[in-house]
């Protein structure tokens, strides 16, 4: 499985949530949120020697986490400081609060012309009247579709949420 960055932060911050401060995936987590933007300059023996771990420990925390092993999760923050700098550089422009307005009130226009009251009403009685409702998401947009999917268990209705987060779902294959 191939997790995006952000996934990947899901998962760290989720098992540092979740598990007690001596467990040695939450040292990993904790160690790996702690050296984030120097993630690229580590070896497997850092890691193992500033954590206590050892490597194999290592390289399973790298699996549990959807990575082969410690060098994929390496190369997957390498690539995300690409898309990082990337963003800084659109982030740093002069004008940055004015474009940033100028693009949010051209999605707003742009959603108000697509989703007439006919699409949404549409949208709905096909869900309501599906035997099985599955969204298609990213990890990052996952949070609001999850709530949706909550939200809808109260109208007895199972919605199926499929993204990198849930990476072995049987559902992609059915």
């Amino acid at each position: 499985m191939k997790a995006n960055r952000l996934s990947l932060l899901h998962s760290l911050f989720s098992i540092i949530n979740e598990n007690d401060k001596d467990d040695s995936n939450y040292v990993l987590a904790h160690y790996f949120l702690d050296h984030y933007h120097e993630l690229d300059k580590l070896n497997i023996y850092d890691v193992s020697i500033a954590c206590y771990v050892s490597r194999s420990s290592v390289r399973r925390f790298c699996k549990s986490i959807g990575y082969e092993n410690f060098l994929d999760l390496k190369n997957e923050f390498s690539t995300y400081d690409d898309r990082h700098q990337s963003y800084m550089k659109y982030a740093k422009q002069g004008h940055f609060r004015q474009s940033l307005t100028a693009e949010i009130n051209d999605m707003i226009i742009e959603l108000n012309q697509r989703m007439d009251t006919h699409e949404v009403y549409h949208i709905a009685k096909q869900i309501k009247d599906s035997q099985r409702t599955i969204f298609l998401t990213t990890g990052t947009s996952a949070g609001f579709v999850r709530e949706f999917q909550q939200s809808m268990i109260f109208n007895k209705k199972v919605i199926h949420l499929v993204s990198e987060l849930y990476s072995d779902n049987e559902l992609l294959q059915d």
